[in-house]
């Protein structure tokens, strides 16, 4: 059996997605997974598991990925994004995750640059509950609540 396909050349792929300026904005997950294309769980090179997390400003709908490591060292990061959407438990209160429990949650998210492999990215270094009242003045330049705590 023979099919007809119509050959057109692939697109560049090397257009870098838009970036985001250094600031504070409005996030929603989109996607959240445990495991890599292959089906095996996500682990970082000394055995930890993490979460990957797609999420997508709202105003731009610029793409964003952050991760969500398991281990001593990510424990705030991971305390930190639970509290931020609202996910936290009651403390010391063992919770049990799953990704899509993450599905559809919002949050702010404090963008800043990173460069790998010669590229640069959005990377979200803090994050904080989309209700707090001095977040909603605007969002790309208020600064987090003076005398809290950051988790981070």
């Amino acid at each position: 059996m023979s099919y007809e396909f119509k050959y057109q050349p692939p697109e560049d792929k090397t257009d870098t997605p838009p970036l985001l300026k250094p600031g504070w904005y409005h996030f929603k997950v989109l996607d959240c997974y445990d495991k890599d294309q292959n089906g095996n769980q996500l682990e970082t090179q000394a055995g930890d598991p993490y979460l990957k997390i797609r999420a997508e400003e709202k105003e731009s709908e610029t793409i964003v990925y952050h991760s969500l490591f398991f281990s001593d060292q990510g424990r705030a990061k991971v305390a930190a994004f639970l509290y931020a959407t609202g996910m936290a438990g009651e403390h010391e209160e063992s919770l049990q995750l799953l990704p899509q429990d993450f599905m559809g949650k919002t949050f702010l998210g404090k963008v800043g640059f990173e460069t790998y492999n010669g590229r640069q990215y959005n990377r979200i270094e803090k994050v904080r509950p989309f209700e707090d009242p001095a977040a909603r003045e605007d969002p790309t330049t208020t600064p987090p609540p003076a005398g809290n705590a950051d988790p981070f």
